[in-house]
């Protein structure tokens, strides 16, 4: 695990928040979308 790999998601989730109002709080739109994002990057870790 590396500084950049660990911004990059970092960076992921702020672009989810930007994209709901900045938003990213359980019960919002954000929320799923950032659930989404971290199902898919556990699935393709193999988890």
């Amino acid at each position: 695990m590396s500084a950049e790999n660990i911004i990059s998601h970092l960076q992921e989730l702020q672009a989810i928040a930007d994209a709901n109002d900045g938003n990213r709080a359980a019960g919002t739109s954000g929320h799923v979308a950032s659930a989404e994002y971290i199902e898919g990057q556990l699935q393709a870790a193999g988890y």
